[in-house]
């Protein structure tokens, strides 16, 4: 039997049970099916939204949303969000939340309709762990005499394979800012720097390809997830508009109230040499640039993190690794306190030191240098849930609109870093995608 046959019939078949539904709740059927392809059904769906996260343990894919809430960073304080998203969570529900880097700035137009903050509420979620795949179908009490007819639809729309395999050509391709114009910002932020006015600002680019036709970015994506399997893979599709990438980068995981985040700085390109990669992490775990970058983005987090955690604690630094690059790594750990929210830790984390600037947290200078908005680029981007959530760091993207695919990423300046070492750094880590597209 077929994953869409066994998910009407159970569901139907759970809905003859005799229950009394409350016309304003929200309730899940989970539906366990060990032969469903998680990611093939996601690679194969023609919609305008779906939503997909991989790590190491578990898969998630959305195909079909009940709604999407909004709200601005202000609202993001306002304790009716807590409320209702704390409603929802008792509910046992997944929460997908997706947000802007800058919350009150002027945005550019690629970026219109992707709000300041949101989260959406699941309607058909396909879920993978090393030990189960699962089918949950989320529907509200007052839906509960029209569910046939929504499942039919669900179906119908199943049926729309994406047949998009086309290779279009590019036509350019185009950096933001351009070497000359990114000299020039490294030395004011050095300038800054030596002022006293910061200890660290990131400074990102943006490779702007156009196509002659549209590009599948789900092509990419697969091959993308394939090349960074340790990586946090994700791909967000709102309104025909899509963002993903192959983040390094965890904001924070909460597992029941333990919480861990990440302090990541640093790169290396990895060789295809053992010996030279040795050499190459010793090389930069004693740089005193990027010795110095790390310090300022880890004792940063662990700061943060005191203020809302007990018995926190900082791992030896460390090599992390990637298919391409090496970073410097540590993993902060600790106990949540009862009293805090995912949101209220996210509005905590974001941006970190690793993205943005310290100490003085300020996004507008970031947007003064790089004059373009980054839109969903490195802010965090996850799911929460009652007792698991996961919130990464929106880093190493790439964003489609049309015919054109933007891909981004970023350097950390701080007193001694050089232009051209930071040009090529951020090179290395746009070969990741530029690979990919080229094969």
């Amino acid at each position: 039997m077929s994953w869409k046959n066994k998910f009407k019939q159970e569901v139907l078949s759970c809905l003859k049970q005799e229950k009394e539904y409350d016309s304003k709740r929200y309730y899940s059927i989970d539906i366990q099916d060990k032969s469903m392809d998680i990611k093939e059904i996601f690679l194969s769906y023609k919609s305008s939204f779906k939503i997909y996260f991989q790590n190491n343990e578990t898969k998630k894919f959305v195909s079909h949303f009940h709604a999407i809430v909004s709200f601005t960073k202000n609202e993001l304080e306002n304790l009716k969000v807590h409320q209702l998203v704390n409603e929802l969570l008792e509910s046992k529900l997944n929460l997908y939340y997706c947000s802007r880097y800058y919350k009150e700035q002027t945005i550019d137009s690629d970026w219109k309709n992707i709000p300041e903050n949101q989260f959406v509420i699941p309607r058909l979620e396909f879920l993978e762990t090393k030990m189960d795949k699962v089918l949950r179908f989320t529907f509200k009490g007052s839906e509960v005499a029209k569910l046939g007819e929504i499942i039919d639809s669900i179906i119908f729309q199943f049926d729309k394979q994406n047949t998009n395999n086309s290779n279009p050509i590019i036509l350019s391709q185009k950096y933001f800012p351009d070497k000359i114009n990114w000299k020039q910002m490294v030395t004011s932020v050095k300038n800054l720097i030596n002022q006293g006015s910061y200890d660290k600002i990131v400074l990102a680019r943006k490779l702007e390809i156009s196509y002659s036709d549209e590009i599948n970015s789900e092509i990419i994506f697969e091959k993308l997830t394939l090349a960074n399997p340790k990586a946090y893979n994700f791909f967000y599709r709102i309104e025909n508009k899509d963002f993903f990438g192959a983040s390094p980068e965890l904001l924070f995981n909460r597992d029941g109230r333990s919480v861990k985040s990440d302090a990541l700085a640093g790169t290396r390109k990895i060789s295809i040499n053992e010996d030279e990669n040795n050499i190459i992490a010793d090389e930069l775990l004693n740089n005193q640039k990027d010795k110095l970058e790390q310090k300022i983005v880890r004792d940063e987090i662990e700061r943060r993190l005191n203020k809302v955690c007990n018995n926190l604690s900082v791992s030896k630094t460390r090599i992390k690794r990637l298919k391409y690059l090496l970073h410097i790594h540590n993993e902060i750990e600790g106990d949540l306190n009862d009293s805090v929210s995912d949101l209220e830790l996210i509005n905590l984390l974001h941006p970190t030191p690793a993205v943005g600037t310290l100490p003085n947290l300020n996004t507008d200078i970031i947007f003064d240098l790089e004059k373009w908005d980054r839109g969903m680029y490195a802010a965090p981007i996850g799911f929460i849930s009652k007792d698991k959530s996961e919130i990464v760091v929106g880093i190493r993207t790439a964003f489609k609109i049309d015919k054109k695919l933007f891909i981004f990423t970023g350097a950390g300046i701080v007193s001694e870093s050089d232009a051209e070492s930071e040009w090529t750094e951020i090179n290395n880590k746009m070969q990741n995608f530029i690979k990919i597209i080229k094969k």
